[in-house]
């Protein structure tokens, strides 16, 4: 069931990205067809770390079907937040990455959006896993936590995640990123003629 809802969850949020699938009408004949409730019940009597693996999935699942309800997208957070303890590093890492996947695909005011974005930002900072198992810093991840607090004026939280993690970067985006985050810095402090003048040292192209 684990793979099933991988397999799942991949294609619907490729689908839900406009990339067509052809597994997507299979998949939910499938779920509608099986009793997920009782088997879920089985499979919790007999393991629960595989119980956590499924409902991980299945939570996922209800939420990429529904992008119009954020009551599965939050029922689907609870789950990642009530079982953190018991994961281990690269899970919790990966399961936020599924949490971010959900909520770009979900129905949701832009504001409240954005703000929901940074809670799950300070939840990778608050777990110490913004850096993949491998210790590597993607900076489309780094870049996103920046322009998320900057937008919402959250300059104690940015100044925080970009002191601990700027020397995480690859050499070759230092400089341009320490443009990037001052502009959103300053923005966030309000002082719009320094955030501009930052803003306009940034090369896009990089």
């Amino acid at each position: 069931l684990s793979a099933f809802f991988a397999t799942y969850n991949d294609s619907a949020a490729a689908s839900k990205m406009s990339i067509s699938s052809n597994k997507d009408l299979f998949l939910e004949n499938f779920l509608e067809n099986i009793n997920i409730e009782k088997i879920l019940g089985l499979v919790k009597e007999k393991s629960g770390k595989d119980y956590l693996n499924i409902m991980f999935g299945y939570k996922k699942y209800l939420t990429l079907s529904n992008p119009s309800q954020p009551e599965k997208y939050f029922d689907f957070k609870k789950h990642l937040a009530d079982n953190l303890d018991v994961l281990s590093k690269e899970e919790k890492y990966n399961q936020v990455n599924s949490l971010v996947t959900a909520l770009a695909l979900l129905e949701m005011d832009p504001v409240a959006k954005t703000i929901e974005h940074n809670e799950i930002h300070k939840l990778r900072f608050a777990q110490n896993i913004v850096l993949s198992s491998e210790g590597k810093l993607s900076l489309l991840i780094y870049s996103s936590i920046v322009s998320n607090a900057g937008r919402l004026k959250d300059s104690g939280f940015l100044e925080k995640f970009v002191e601990k993690y700027h020397d995480k970067l690859p050499e070759q985006y230092k400089d341009n990123m320490k443009s990037f985050e001052l502009a959103y810095i300053y923005y966030a402090k309000k002082d719009f003629h320094r955030s501009l003048e930052y803003t306009n040292k940034i090369d896009y192209d990089i």
